[in-house]
């Protein structure tokens, strides 16, 4: 890696009590395209809980402009006509995991269905550069073999403003990860 440097700045997740994600295989890749415009997952809340933070990973790329959209009462089919109950935007300067604390959490149900999604531009792109999206996948060649479950209506890539393809059939999911804690019957905007 000449040229790279690394560097980790960690933090407790002591403030938050549950974590969702599809991801969390050992494969990762990245995929980029024309049209591509983000990622976003589905998640059906295990507990009355609050949601205060997204993690998402951008691998690949610097100075990234990023919003993160949690929408509240998806349906099963598309999750854009879901209520924007949530968004936060922000920059990366380098390449790596990012978390956005969210600036108005999302309380759930137990029960209820509930989407996040990741839009991302460069700010000052390269001659044909593209942002790339970081995945989780199954690998099933060579010596060690990853088994990842994806379920259709689960994981998705954005095409604009209102499309949404699902990952599903490449068996991929976005490195999506919502920090949540649990509900003490506080007030909370966008409660229930």
């Amino acid at each position: 890696m000449q040229g790279s440097a690394m560097f980790f700045d960690c933090s407790a997740t002591g403030e938050y009590d549950n974590i969702y994600q599809y991801d969390g295989g050992i494969l990762t890749g990245s995929f980029s395209g024309t049209g591509i415009k983000g990622v976003a997952s589905v998640f059906t809340a295990q507990n009355d809980e609050v949601i205060n933070a997204v993690t998402t990973s951008f691998l690949n790329n610097t100075n990234v402009s990023y919003t993160v959209e949690i929408y509240k009462n998806v349906s099963d089919n598309n999750f854009l006509t879901g209520t924007a109950a949530s968004v936060k935007s922000g920059t990366t300067t380098y390449a790596g995991i990012y978390t956005a604390k969210l600036d108005t959490p999302v309380a759930v149900s137990k029960g209820e269905k509930f989407a996040v999604a990741v839009r991302s531009t460069l700010i000052a792109p390269a001659d044909g550069e593209k942002v790339h999206f970081d995945y989780d996948a199954t690998s099933t060649g060579g010596t060690i073999k990853y088994n990842s479950v994806y379920e259709p209506a689960e994981s998705y890539y954005l095409t604009g403003t209102t499309g949404a393809i699902s990952l599903s059939s490449q068996q991929w999911t976005p490195r999506i990860k919502v920090l949540t804690s649990a509900n003490t019957g506080l007030a909370v905007p966008g409660g229930f």
